[in-house]
């Protein structure tokens, strides 16, 4: 937070710091709902496969993206002054 506060401009610091929280909160609460809404229909036991699955997908998509940018960055030319 310290880190975002700093970066923003002053005039814009205070939206910034409200929209860290609502990109944190939602964060934390859509999984937890979406897998209580899962579990309704598909039991609490596959709900959790089902999420498990997706944060496996996802961090192996940002894993593969990451790599993917180091390997683009380091491949390019140095910047001439």
């Amino acid at each position: 937070m310290t880190t975002v506060s700093r970066r923003a401009p002053e005039e814009h610091r205070g939206g910034t710091v409200s929209a860290l929280f609502v990109v944190a909160y939602l964060g934390v609460s859509l999984p937890v709902v979406g897998v209580g809404a899962l579990s309704t229909g598909l039991g609490l036991r596959n709900a959790g496969l089902v999420f498990s699955a997706c944060v496996v997908v996802l961090a192996s998509g940002v894993g593969a993206w990451l790599r993917r940018t180091r390997k683009s960055a380091a491949a390019a030319p140095a910047p001439v002054d």
